[in-house]
């Protein structure tokens, strides 16, 4: 190939998943923000799990944990792919209810070149009425720009936001680790970019 080594973390964007799949028998363990955690196992070629917590001091009762797992259902020769998972948030003091978004996410191209879409739906588990908002949507995009270097977009939009967050960054890896650097923009709504300036996003990705 073009390449030596593939981007180990094209199985997501800066937070939006896409549908390629993790690694066949790789543990990651990633940092958003710096302090948001999270190990990711993969599980045969198709599926994933993941899960994590805030790396902040606090009471027990009030750390927030996030889990969420993700499988493949299809991958053509054609490069497009097809992924069904969700991710889940609860605190575990409060009342236990779980939030999440199931999703469904396709993408076409491979891991130098993507582009992923995904559509969910927000929704509360756990209580006695299950309740669900609106469809929401993601997107991401990446392209390879060198050996180890590559642009990363992305955006999503949620039922009634007023405007919508553009992340546009880079990627900078190797063969078993990454490191996400990128701006965070809100576009739309009344006043068009609400955040001229941009917010710093960073993240951080090693495999094992």
């Amino acid at each position: 190939g073009r390449f030596a080594f593939p981007d180990p973390s094209a199985w997501h964007g800066y937070v939006v998943p896409t549908a390629l799949p993790m690694q066949q028998g790789t543990v990651a363990l990633s940092d958003f923000e710096l302090f948001i955690g999270s190990v990711s196992v993969s599980l045969g070629e198709q599926a994933m799990l993941t899960g994590g917590l805030l790396f902040l001091p606090m009471d027990p009762d009030e750390q927030l944990i996030h889990f969420g797992m993700k499988t493949t259902l299809v991958q053509t020769d054609e490069n497009f792919t097809l992924a069904i998972g969700g991710f889940f948030f609860l605190v575990p003091g409060k009342n236990a209810d779980v939030v999440g978004i199931p999703y469904l996410v396709g993408t076409i191209g491979d891991a130098d070149l993507n582009l992923s879409v995904l559509a969910g739906t927000i929704g509360n588990f756990g209580s006695s009425n299950d309740s669900f908002s609106e469809i929401t949507f993601a997107a991401s995009f990446s392209t390879r720009m060198s050996e180890g270097v590559k642009f990363v977009g992305e955006t999503a939009y949620f039922p009634g936001s007023d405007g919508v967050p553009l992340v546009l960054g880079l990627r900078f890896f190797g063969r078993s680790m990454s490191g996400d650097i990128g701006m965070m923009y809100f576009v739309g709504g009344d006043d068009g970019f609400s955040s001229p300036i941009g917010i710093p996003v960073v993240s951080f990705t090693a495999d094992f």
